[in-house]
């Protein structure tokens, strides 16, 4: 297979992933840009709550990305009985999870209170909170049937189902936010009713998808809840957990600069959730590039073609930079004009457009950063992808955050540079260990 023909195929299978992917986002970006309006305090109110739940909805997705490398394997080969099997097991370990954490966040949402934010902002979150943290259930219903189809290379109807659910999001924002056409005015506990009635109804459709559409239903060989084997969970956790652990940690990094922006004061924390909410538009479309080299790779995997599973990988990294040199321009060229989108208050634009300097520059990093650890997947290799995500956040990236942030006297944009560091230093060494490890593939 020629180079020409991965491209072509990587972005087939690539571009209704990252159209998904952004449309999912896009709901979060309508939630900011509509809240944004309501004053700074609901937005760093939003800001808050999206902040320290992330991790837990990224913990969940990783989990359920356990899955894709499997199913992808065992496509290549025609083994429906395993693809069924693994779609079993994964839903059992994914509304698992939703049930336990997310229970264990709706008890915890008066806690944030105590995050050391402005009392207004914590006040204005809690319910909110809880709203948001219940569709973890739906969310993770709607990730375990997608996963599933995704490996498959059915990847338009999930597509279609998260545009159309995020339209129905963007719709339910300005309803129940502003009060229109007679509902009752919410402010930001209407948002989180718009992003929970769309969860549901993401998950719900993208089920009925997977049992309902003929080309599906008969890739599932006898799917029934239950005679549930210990080593298919086992094997599903054993890659799903340190992706969903690497995904967390990650997010637990954003979810500190968050909170230590909320330090600084309150313009500064909405800034920054203006610059995290435009970076998270050029973060997803990189992920659905990193989501179908997992599922590449997968495949090669599966049909024992070491060659082209290298290639597949390296195609991979050259479109997800080609993307982020995109992404830059448009970062750098709209720095002034992207953050009124989202306020009017002339001190919040000032320090977003400052930021978004910074988030131009990472784009590369967190190109490299994101598409290696979806290769490494694709090859079932998790675990050190982990520890070099947890080092380079956790030991690295969140300390000098604080160090140029607050000792060095950088303001919030310092979080930013520190973020920035961490991500090259990590994508750099997932690139060079995917390198080495196709090779060690090729090998055996």
């Amino acid at each position: 297979m020629s180079i020409r023909t991965h491209f072509r195929q990587h972005l087939l299978l690539a571009l209704p992933i990252m159209i998904s992917q952004l449309s999912h986002i896009s709901a979060s970006v309508s939630d900011s840009v509509m809240v944004g309006w309501l004053g700074a305090t609901p937005l760093a109110a939003s800001a808050l709550t999206n902040g320290i739940l992330w991790p837990f909805l990224a913990l969940g997705m990783g989990i359920s990305y356990g899955m894709t490398p499997l199913v992808a394997a065992a496509d290549a080969r025609e083994d429906y009985t395993e693809t069924t099997q693994v779609l079993k097991h994964s839903l059992l370990i994914n509304m698992g999870y939703a049930l336990i954490f997310g229970t264990a966040l709706i008890l915890a949402a008066p806690l944030l209170h105590y995050a050391g934010q402005a009392p207004s902002v914590a006040t204005l979150a809690v319910p909110y909170f809880r709203i948001v943290a219940f569709s973890l259930f739906p969310f993770m219903l709607f990730q375990t049937f997608r996963e599933y189809a995704e490996a498959l290379s059915f990847t338009r109807e999930a597509m279609y189902i998260n545009v159309g659910c995020s339209l129905v999001n963007i719709v339910l924002n300005y309803l129940l936010i502003y009060g229109k056409l007679g509902c009752t005015p919410m402010g930001l506990s209407g948002a989180g009713w718009a992003t929970l009635i769309s969860r549901t109804l993401m998950g719900l459709s993208m089920m009925g998808y997977v049992f309902g559409a003929p080309k599906l239903r008969q890739r599932l060989v006898a799917f029934r809840l239950k005679d549930f084997v210990p080593s298919y969970l086992t094997k599903i956790i054993r890659i799903g957990l340190p992706a969903g652990l690497e995904c967390s940690v990650d997010g637990l990094a954003c979810t500190a600069t968050m909170v230590m922006a909320g330090w600084v004061s309150v313009e500064a924390q909405a800034a920054h959730t203006i610059a995290g909410n435009l970076t998270s538009v050029s973060g997803v479309i990189i992920w659905g590039i990193g989501l179908s080299t997992t599922i590449r790779v997968g495949n090669q995997v599966g049909l024992r073609n070491v060659a082209a599973l290298r290639t597949a990988g390296f195609v991979g990294f050259g479109l997800g930079a080609a993307l982020a040199l995109v992404a830059t321009i448009v970062f750098l060229g709209g720095r002034s004009v992207l953050p009124g989108f989202y306020t009017d208050d002339s001190v919040v634009l000032g320090i977003a457009s400052t930021l978004l300097i910074v988030v131009g520059i990472q784009q590369l990093s967190d190109s490299a950063d994101g598409v290696g650890v979806c290769a490494l997947r694709g090859i079932e290799d998790t675990a050190i992808p982990l520890m070099i995500t947890l080092v380079s956040r956790c030991l690295l990236g969140i300390p000098l955050t604080y160090i140029l942030c607050f000792v060095c006297g950088w303001g919030v944009e310092g979080l930013w540079w520190g973020l920035f560091m961490a991500k090259l230093i990590a994508g750099m060494t997932l690139f060079r260990r995917f390198d080495r490890k196709s090779r060690e593939v090729v090998c055996d």
